[in-house]
């Protein structure tokens, strides 16, 4: 899964900008994968490369920080599934922001992940379990929503369409979020978990 991932955000990157890759080890067998549910398979990926080549040509002229931006619950997946993600975007020589801090108190992303989000060009949201469960998670999620770049969203033991409808485990945090953020900050978290779980990405199953 893993593997597969980068090999496909490699593959997506604007030919004149693609980082040559070092040589590739032996790798072991890794979790099968398949296109997220909300559409067929053959044409997922195809979309997501048209979304690639529009995003590239909107922002030619843009100097970004960071190539791929990893939004994710540190809690679930941050010293497994997604540092692995990070080790091999790095070992690619894919600039790649991973948050390996606890995210601070309070009520508002800080300075420094606002830029890194601001500053990234393609975002991988790692859809884990418990993702809604994190404000902050929530609060980043709808920052990048807004830059309106390149989404490829990972659903991992997740069904996307409990992404897309708040269902589920991504339904039952958000009524209690309500008497501290509002009900319109709320609605613009559903909006972004709508959006970004209909992109076209990967999900790994628990088989």
């Amino acid at each position: 899964m893993v593997n597969c991932l980068c090999a496909f955000l490699y593959k997506i990157w604007p030919a004149g900008r693609r980082p040559k890759p070092p040589p590739s080890p032996s790798l072991p067998a890794t979790e099968p994968t398949r296109p997220s549910e909300s559409s067929p398979p053959s044409s997922n990926m195809a979309e997501t490369t048209r979304l690639s080549q529009r995003t590239s040509s909107l922002v030619s002229e843009t100097r970004f920080e960071y190539d791929v931006f990893l939004s994710f619950r540190g809690e679930d997946t941050r010293h497994g599934f997604t540092k692995h993600i990070y080790e091999e975007l790095v070992r690619m020589q894919v600039r790649t922001f991973f948050d390996n801090e606890e995210l601070e108190t309070g009520d508002k992303i800080g300075d420094r992940l606002s830029n890194a989000i601001k500053g990234s060009e393609i975002f991988v949201p790692i859809f884990s379990v418990r993702y809604a469960d994190s404000r902050w998670c929530l609060m980043e999620l709808a920052d990048i929503v807004k830059c309106n770049r390149l989404i490829i969203p990972v659903f991992l033991h997740v069904n996307p369409v409990d992404v897309q409808k708040q269902e589920g485990t991504y339904g039952s945090p958000l009524p209690g979020f309500m008497g501290r953020f509002g009900e319109e900050k709320v609605k613009e978290w559903k909006e972004a978990l709508r959006v970004a779980g209909k992109a076209p990405g990967f999900t790994l199953d628990d088989d």
